[in-house]
């Protein structure tokens, strides 16, 4: 099986073919981090309408099962059953890295998530970032259980 990871590093190279020179990417970094906790504020305070706002119209989410996630009414429903599920939710952002053109940059990270029950889920993710009209917003997102795979490579 394909790690989700490597369809999101193509999309990166696909995406960034063409690059500009003139990007503060110290400036652009900043920026992506802002929206990143804003979002992750939002996921925390299971604010279905405002977490939308993070994402492009044609936004794809990768999850551990291998199921694809694709646009942002798929995603709604994605998020209202996602959110009903847990107590509380943390994102940690690991690293960001903008490309020279400005135009897209991914991040990557570890995630908390707490449920009924005090079980805990920890992972990592990588969202593609795509800045359009000025604004950074999330194209892909891919998510990983820390907890090993039953299924083997």
């Amino acid at each position: 099986m394909r790690r989700p990871y490597s369809t999101l590093a193509a999309i990166l190279l696909v995406l960034t073919a063409c690059s500009r020179s003139d990007v503060d990417i110290a400036a652009e970094k900043a920026a992506i981090q802002t929206r990143s906790d804003a979002m992750v504020a939002a996921e925390a305070a299971k604010d279905i309408d405002t977490a939308l706002l993070f994402w492009t119209d044609d936004g794809t989410v990768l999850l551990p099962t291998g199921a694809k996630i694709e646009g942002k009414p798929a995603i709604r429903e994605f998020l209202i059953g996602m959110f009903a599920t847990f107590d509380t939710f943390e994102g940690t952002t690991t690293a960001i890295k903008v490309d020279s053109s400005g135009a897209v940059a991914y991040e990557y990270g570890t995630n908390r998530i707490v449920y009924p029950g005090d079980v805990v889920e920890t992972g990592k993710y990588v969202i593609v970032w795509r800045k359009i009209d000025d604004v950074w917003l999330m194209a892909a997102v891919s998510m990983e259980d820390d907890k090993p795979s039953s299924t083997p490579l």
